[in-house]
């Protein structure tokens, strides 16, 4: 009698762990965080991946550890003042020219090559990195829709699967089609709502503040966005239909930032996305590369300096 008695209260204990209840001070995690990186894990995998057969992966890593060092020093000390730092954060550089940035459920946030040749300062790049991570703690990147859209996809796909036996011609091309569709699933963005945009705005104003970056870069970054020439325009569509740069939104950043009282670290250029460490040095810089320098002249240098224990602290 007491063996049953004592069984049912550990089961109920159990039961009492809410979705949003830290497990334990040694995973400091909730049943919700652990699916939600669940979720992003399975999105991330299918990034790399192609599901057609006639086509290739849309993305691949652009491997060049020093950057990807840099990139994780300022994106984990940004989400250690968020409200959820014990999410597993990893920080993703992609071989495209297009300007994008974004982000998956669980704490994964990747940014393209070509980024690095928009952006003009440490600041900027830090003020997109503090907008995203602004969206994953906001939660705005919700699991429930990636598992329906999912789900979705799985049972249309085992219908054609089935039908391409019976259909000859036809059913194997359906067959492809589908899958294309699942290739493409796990890239559609989220189309934050306005809200969603201005929360996250404020909260990366708050991190970088408080990470010791200027707040203003992301003001910066968002009125260069406004500017950039229509003939260029295709390669931003990505990053501007997530993060639109239109004057509601300038204006409350201007504002949001105007009175704030910063005092910036001396300030480095980051105009290139090649990053090299200097022999017999305490630093890694950032070099242009020739030809490919951000304002678009060649035979110029830009150099910024961040402290070498960044790579130690940015694995």
């Amino acid at each position: 009698m007491w063996v049953v008695i004592a069984i049912f209260a550990v089961i109920s204990g159990c039961s009492r762990l809410t979705q949003n209840e830290i497990i334990s001070p040694y995973l400091p995690v909730s049943l919700e965080d652990i699916e939600e990186i669940r979720v992003g894990d399975e999105a991330h995998k299918a990034l790399f991946e192609s599901q057609n057969p006639y086509q290739a992966p849309k993305y691949k890593l652009y491997t060049i550890p020093e950057l990807h060092a840099y990139v994780s020093y300022i994106g984990k000390k940004i989400a250690q003042v968020s409200e959820r730092p014990n999410l597993p954060y990893r920080f993703f550089i992609l071989d495209s020219d297009d300007i994008d940035l974004f982000g998956l459920p669980g704490g994964r946030i990747y940014i393209t090559r070509g980024f690095f040749y928009f952006i003009d300062s440490e600041a900027e790049l830090a003020g997109a990195l503090a907008h995203e991570i602004g969206h994953i703690a906001n939660r705005d990147y919700k699991p429930e829709g990636y598992n329906k859209v999912r789900k979705g996809y799985d049972l249309v796909l085992k219908g054609a699967q089935e039908g391409s036996g019976l259909a000859g011609t036809y059913g194997s091309a359906a067959y492809a089609g589908v899958r294309a569709i699942g290739y493409a699933s796990p890239r559609i963005r989220n189309k934050f709502k306005g809200n969603d945009e201005e929360e996250a705005d404020a909260d990366a104003v708050f991190y970088m503040t408080k990470a010791g970056f200027d707040p203003k870069g992301l003001y910066r970054l968002t009125d260069r966005l406004s500017k950039v020439p229509v003939e260029d325009v295709g390669r931003f569509v990505d990053y501007m239909k997530g993060h639109p740069p239109d004057q509601d939104r300038r204006n409350f950043l201007q504002k949001k930032t105007r009175k704030l009282k910063f005092t910036p670290k001396p300030l480095y250029r980051v105009t290139a996305d090649h990053l090299t460490v200097v022999p017999g040095t305490a630093e890694i810089v950032i070099k242009s590369q020739a030809g490919m320098v951000g304002d678009g002249k060649s035979g110029q240098e830009d150099v910024t300096a961040v402290p070498a224990a960044a790579i130690g602290t940015a694995t």
